[in-house]
């Protein structure tokens, strides 16, 4: 599968390897622990027991696979950088799981006859107490448990929806803080300078010399003087660098400067690239005539910066008044850094105006641009073959007239034939001009980024910051528009795409699970667990001292799939005991509920150990997958502890229902019989 989705074998495809192997064995688990149960209670032979378990438990198996399933795809629908990352966990997870089914019902009930040969052989000592206590806890302490769950059924929602609540309420208040994305540590560090415009190139050349030893002076505080930190780094004149393509050359020219360096990977250095940051920014001795300093790492993950903030409008003057007092804002942010704007003067430029004289003389804007272009330019009149190339033949003005700076001097020809000076037919205003000017459906526009740091504050909050501190008054002030890009934009893209994709696995679900239990309200007992296991989430969150992120929501789509898991074997097994019982349905639940205790646990335990593993993960570069981790392991902990009493008590609530509705009902009809 991944070979045709041309995938690779790498730490994502892998982590939803290690998720899929948690997750097939519970199909396994559920036919081998029915055969056991098959052959001790009833005692049939483990071919026989083998063959009933799969022919009873492969409905439930079956739904459980595709229910999983059915949580898995909608993680296609992520589009961007962020669907790009994460695509290889659903093809991996999906085609093992598809895989598995052949495993467990053509391989698993051979393996389980031909276990059955040694069934008379005799129990360990371990087996035999470890059965017996677990029988002991299970038909005692836990039956009790269930049988108050179900007794009290109205107070255990009550307290189950109370812990929801208060999750959420952890979520809102901020003791488990969100980000859109946690970047793994960069090994790249960039330091740019802009130089006042008119600054000669030896002034920039020297800031950078000085950028370029404030790096050196940088390592060896880190690094106590033992260096080995930097592994290659270059500087540049003439253009800053950046990781963007779009962010690094911004009209070339000599107030420009840059230095990129490489440092030694996450995973061999004790020093972090903040701390690295900090002290190359500390060192820095400036230079008269800098303008800006920016020095920072590219971050990981989606593109854009965590902070940008776009304006829009016609008048450049205006643009750029109100990108400073933006930039100012956006500066006073908690944790900002390498706060920049890209509208950046440039070279002097000549602003040419014809006046009403020129127009008397049969001059326009055009005829005069074309001929200032041809004498600074020349013109070029024929191109000839010359043997194997060509040649140009361009008229120009002698280069001492061109050379000058006073181009008022040029002369103009006029419709007529007759010559006059520029300045005769125009005026000529000297002023800076800007070195690029970007454009967005049609307008003028201006960015102001900045970086974040997500332990601090996130992209959403920084943003409520600015909007707070003056944005929208200062657009208003200058007539313009403005509008929030980068990781902003990509989060609400991520989020609308996750939106419609938890909503296509939420249907998908209930058409399984009705299509499996024959109902259109049993499905509902199921998939009441679902919501329950964003209390594990945040719990494991805040215990483990992260920061959601956004692969921690797709986890929670994800975890859909295999919370349903439990509660179809529980709710299956007990159907068939209530179908068994004599009318005593609430002695069914508590039964069918204290039978599924081992295998509910065994399959838990199993997906539970398998990725538990990645959340004491130390390597730098694998840190980003460790909450969406932490979302199934602790969701998956808390939901299997919830379902084996919130699934009992649900059932028994819809019993009561079923009652009262009887009730209503009956006393209907019997009054429209006894009216006739």
């Amino acid at each position: 599968v991944m070979l045709a989705m041309d995938q690779t074998i790498n730490m994502i495809s892998l982590f939803g390897l290690i998720m899929a192997l948690g997750i097939v064995v519970d199909d396994a688990i559920v036919i081998g622990e029915h055969t056991e149960h098959l052959r001790q209670r009833r005692g049939l032979t483990m071919h026989e027991a083998a063959a009933m378990s799969v022919t009873r438990m492969g409905p439930p198996v079956i739904s459980a696979m595709l229910t999983t399933v059915a949580a898995f795809l909608p993680l296609f629908m992520i589009k961007g950088i962020i669907g790009e990352i994460i695509a290889a966990i659903p093809m991996v997870v999906v085609a093992v799981l598809i895989a598995s089914l052949i495993e467990v019902f053509f391989i698993l009930p051979a393996h389980l006859a031909h276990f059955g040969k040694n069934a008379k052989e005799k129990t360990s000592g371990f087996r035999y107490h470890f059965d017996r206590q677990f029988n002991r806890f299970r038909n005692g302490p836990f039956r009790w448990l269930v049988q108050l769950a179900v007794n009290w059924r109205y107070a255990t929602m009550a307290v189950s929806l109370s812990l929801l609540l208060f999750s959420v309420g952890m979520m809102a208040g901020g003791r488990v803080n969100f980000v859109f994305f946690s970047s793994p540590e960069a090994d790249i560090a960039f330091g740019n300078i802009v130089m006042a415009p008119g600054t000669s190139r030896s002034q920039t050349d020297e800031m950078l010399t000085e950028l370029e030893a404030a790096l050196l002076r940088a390592e060896a505080e880190v690094t106590d003087g033992k260096g080995g930190l930097i592994q290659f780094h270059m500087a540049t004149l003439g253009q800053t660098l950046s990781d963007n393509p779009d962010e690094g050359v911004i009209g070339a020219n000599d107030t420009r400067a840059g230095i990129v360096a490489e440092l030694l990977t996450a995973d061999k250095r004790s020093v972090r690239i903040d701390d690295f940051l900090t002290a190359w920014q500390s060192e820095v001795n400036t230079v008269s005539g800098l303008q800006r300093l920016t020095i920072r790492a590219p971050r990981g993950g989606p593109p854009g910066r965590d902070m940008d903030v776009r304006l829009m409008g016609d008048d450049l003057d205006k643009l750029k008044a109100a990108a400073q007092e933006v930039e100012i804002l956006v500066k006073a942010v908690p944790s900002a850094s390498g706060v920049t704007e890209d509208l950046s003067y440039g070279a002097e430029e000549r602003i040419v105006r014809i006046t009403p004289y020129a127009q008397s003389l049969g001059l326009t804007v055009f005829s005069i641009g074309q001929q200032l272009r041809a004498s600074l330019d020349g013109a070029v009149v024929t191109r000839f073959p010359r043997g194997d190339e060509e040649v140009t033949v361009r008229l120009s003005l002698p280069e001492d007239e061109v050379s000058t700076d006073n181009i008022g001097d040029i002369r103009i020809i006029t419709p007529m034939g007759a010559y006059v000076q520029l300045r005769e037919v125009a005026t000529v205003e000297n002023r800076l001009g800007f070195s690029v000017i970007k454009r967005q459906d049609g307008f003028r526009e201006v960015a102001i980024k900045g970086d974040l740091s997500g332990n601090v504050i996130s992209t959403p909050e920084a943003l409520e910051i600015v909007k707070d501190a003056g944005l929208e008054d200062i657009a208003q002030k200058y007539g313009l528009r403005y509008r929030f890009d980068g990781r902003d934009q990509e989060q609400a893209e991520a989020f609308a795409d996750m939106g419609s994709g938890a909503l296509l696995a939420l249907i998908s679900i209930y058409i399984i699970l009705s299509w499996v239990f024959s109902s259109w309200t049993q499905p509902l007992a199921v998939m009441i667990m679902i919501p329950f296991a964003l209390i594990g989430a945040v719990l494991g969150h805040y215990v483990m001292g992260l920061t959601m992120t956004i692969l921690s929501m797709f986890a929670l789509i994800a975890l859909a799939g295999i919370v349903v898991n439990n509660s179809i074997i529980l709710v299956a097994t007990i159907e068939r005991r209530m179908e068994e019982s004599d009318g005593n349905y609430m002695v069914a639940i508590v039964s069918g509920a204290t039978d599924r205790l081992r295998p509910v646990i065994l399959t838990s335990v199993t997906t539970i150990c398998g990725l538990s593993t990645l959340m004491f993960e130390r390597s730098l570069q694998a840190q980003f997958l460790i909450p969406m981790a932490t979302t199934i392991v602790f969701g998956l902990a808390i939901t299997t502890l919830l379902v084996l009493f919130v699934v009992p008590s649900v059932l028994a609530i819809g019993l009561d229902i079923n009652r009262v509705f009887r009730l209503i009902f009956g006393r209907f009809f019997r009054r429209q019989l006894s009216a006739e």
